[in-house]
C-alpha cells in the first residue's frame, strides 16, 4: 500500500482511528483484521493502541487495471487506556504510528453547517436529514443536500424540505 496515512481522535467511547491509503492495482484489496485494544490482546500492555491491516492480492479477478485504487477504513478501539499513539501495521510490518488527537472541535464561523439525506431517495422531500459540521465524516449512504451555510439556515432548509424515514 502507497501513501498510508492515519488520523486517530480519542472520544468518549475509545480512540477513533481513521486509515487511508493508495492499492496498486485494481486487484489489490485491504482490511482492518484487528485492533488492541479490541480483537488483539497483549500479556503486556504496548503502550500504544494498534491497527492491523491485511493487504492481499484478489485470486479471482482475472485482469487487474493498473492503477493506484483509493483505500480507507475506520475502526474504534475501544475503552480509555490512555494510550497517546496509535500503531499501523500492514500485513504484520510498523507502516505508520499516529498521535492521538483530542476531540475535534466545531467552531461555528457561519458558513460551516451542511444538511445530508439518504442517496437514492425518490422525488419530493428528502429522507433522513441530519446537520452536521463540515468538517465531519458522512457515511456513504448520505449525500449533501444543502450548505454549507448557517446553522440557522441548515434547520430552516431542514425544516422546510426534508421528512422523516418511516419503516
Amino acid at each position: 500500500m502507497y501513501n498510508v496515512q492515519g488520523r486517530a481522535y480519542q472520544t468518549r467511547s475509545g480512540i477513533y482511528v481513521l486509515v487511508s491509503g493508495l492499492l496498486a492495482n485494481s486487484c489489490m484489496r485491504a482490511q482492518i483484521t484487528g485492533t488492541y485494544p479490541g480483537s488483539v490482546v497483549h500479556i503486556v500492555d504496548p503502550g500504544h493502541g494498534e491497527v492491523f491491516i491485511r493487504e492481499w492480492r484478489d485470486p479471482g479477478t482475472h485482469f487487474c487495471a493498473q492503477h493506484l485504487v483509493p483505500w480507507s477504513e475506520h475502526a474504534l478501539l475501544p475503552g480509555d487506556f490512555g494510550h497517546k499513539e496509535v500503531a499501523i501495521y500492514i500485513n504484520d510490518a510498523l507502516k505508520l504510528t499516529v498521535r492521538v488527537e483530542g476531540q475535534p472541535t466545531h467552531v461555528d464561523t457561519n458558513k460551516e453547517w451542511i444538511v445530508t439525506a439518504l442517496v437514492g431517495a425518490p422525488a419530493g422531500p428528502y429522507l433522513d436529514c441530519a446537520i452536521h459540521h463540515q468538517g465531519d465524516i458522512i457515511l456513504a449512504i448520505y449525500r449533501r443536500v444543502f450548505g454549507p451555510d448557517t446553522r440557522a439556515a441548515c434547520e430552516t432548509f431542514k425544516a422546510q424540505n426534508c421528512t422523516k424515514l418511516d419503516l
